[in-house]
């Protein structure tokens, strides 16, 4: 996970050329394909559904957030979903890493 930093720092000015009230869905570029590579290697560590599910959750309302719900209802809504969505998938995140830590102390 710490290695698409570097990817997403360098991807910076790029994303500067969108405009500001789409750069939520321009951001899904990089928030969904890392979020599946870290929420199934986790996954694999520790076996728990409810992690991937959460995950899956919080992506799907980052995503209806920045696109559906942006242009039906404007970009406050989809500010809205899209802190919503974000909430969801760092706390997701947050387990995960926890989970797939503590599966690892137990095996050594």
């Amino acid at each position: 996970m710490p290695a698409a930093l570097p990817v997403v720092i360098v991807a910076l000015p790029f994303l500067g050329q969108f405009d500001d009230d789409h750069l939520h869905a321009e951001l899904l570029l990089f928030v969904i394909p890392v979020s599946v590579i870290a929420l199934t290697s986790g996954y694999r560590r520790h076996g728990r559904i409810k992690v991937i599910l959460s995950g899956a959750a919080g992506l799907l309302i980052l995503t209806l957030g920045g696109t559906v719900v942006h242009d039906l209802y404007g970009s406050i809504a989809d500010r809205l979903m899209t802190v919503t969505g974000s909430f969801v998938l760092a706390w997701t995140h947050y387990q995960n890493f926890r989970l797939a830590r503590k599966d690892l102390r137990s095996i050594s």
